[in-house]
């Protein structure tokens, strides 16, 4: 900007200040206009400026551009912020779980607006630039963080509400905040833990746990296992009971917890193991469960096993014959282990299992 532009602009600031007061410094910097509390600089205006204007074109664009600025400060200043209690309460939870510093200012700017302050308050009180207060208070009223019935519902259009549904549907987030990150990172989109749990709701999610899947489960196989099994149940009878026997390795496993999943739906997870275990066999009476029976061993041999159905036999009369289901392992297959059960009048049952999982 030019010595004689400036001059010309000065003159109409001059000519302008019938209906806003001019004033020569505050803060250090020049402040050329001021419509109450509300004032524009110097450097405002320069930087406003385009490049290459003659003297009389300066003249008219600072002209405009004042006219224009004071009447939206005369607007914003008769412009209440009226806030609900519920809305304060959503932008103070908000405020105090944030970590981001300008969200908290834009935060602290919106509430003390509704309680009085003005512009230039907020301003000083922030250590920020009025246009910056304005801004922030202008974005509020066009939506930007406004709560709409604790769920933020406009904030999505129909295009990002059907992506995260099925985004969610596909994926077990165990908690709000994961969701309001992804939220915010995938649309830049700021929802608060309390009214993303309304949306969740609204949108057809509930707070459940998963159900976990046998890992490598044959289903048609577990069809077959249950037809046999009933015609086994058949065939024994009352008075010869029929029981599961496995040996079971317990180590670190995938542990079911609660996500949000849709209503109505199941949501399937995985299990696995790892190496490191401990060795126990165990045997179960599926009408009798809470007599479940174990013993934990070093290894798993067919000595253990042999120990073990000679620990079952004692649990059941010695002239009730016993049929253990057990699965096509070597040691149950061993001579020794068919000759032990043999002489305890345990009959094994080998090729059911073969249908089937483990059912330990």
């Amino acid at each position: 900007m030019n010595r004689t532009s400036t001059s010309v602009v000065f003159l109409t600031l001059l000519i302008f200040s019938v209906g806003c007061d001019v004033f020569k410094k505050t803060d250090n910097r020049q402040a050329v206009a001021k419509v109450k509390e509300h004032k524009l600089y110097l450097e405002e205006l320069e930087a406003a400026l385009p490049e290459g204007l003659s003297s009389e074109d300066s003249a008219n664009f600072a002209g405009g551009f004042i006219s224009s600025w004071a009447t939206q400060m005369l607007l914003l200043d008769k412009a209440e912020l009226n806030l609900s209690e519920e809305e304060k309460t959503d932008l103070e939870s908000l405020h105090n779980s944030s970590n981001d510093g300008k969200q908290r200012d834009r935060i602290k700017a919106i509430l003390l607006r509704s309680e009085g302050w003005t512009v230039p308050m907020i301003s000083q009180a922030l250590r920020i630039h009025e246009t910056t207060v304005t801004r922030y208070l202008n974005d509020y009223r066009a939506g930007k963080l406004k709560n709409n019935s604790g769920g933020s519902e406009s904030y999505l259009n129909e295009e990002q509400t059907n992506f995260l549904i099925t985004h969610l549907e596909e994926n077990l987030y165990h908690h709000n905040h994961q969701i309001v990150s992804f939220i915010k990172e995938t649309w830049g989109i700021i929802f608060t833990v309390s009214g993303l749990h309304k949306w969740l709701h609204r949108n057809g999610f509930s707070y459940k746990k998963p159900k976990g899947r046998p890992y490598k489960v044959d289903v048609d196989k577990q069809a077959e296992f249950i037809e046999e099994y009933n015609a086994l149940k058949t065939s024994a009878g009352n008075d010869e009971p029929i029981l599961f026997m496995d040996s079971v390795h317990p180590t670190q496993a995938t542990k079911i917890t609660y996500g949000w999943i849709r209503t109505g739906k199941k949501k399937e997870v995985s299990t696995t193991a790892s190496r490191t275990r401990l060795n126990i066999i165990g045997a179960i009476q599926l009408e009798q469960l809470s007599e479940t029976i174990t013993e934990q061993y070093q290894t798993i041999n067919g000595d253990s096993i042999i120990d073990f159905m000679n620990k079952l036999r004692e649990q059941y009369s010695a002239n009730k014959k016993l049929h253990l289901i057990v699965d096509q392992a070597g040691y149950h297959k061993s001579q020794a282990v068919k000759n032990e059960a043999e002489k305890l009048n345990i009959n094994l049952e080998h090729e059911i299992i073969e249908k089937t999982f483990h059912p330990l």
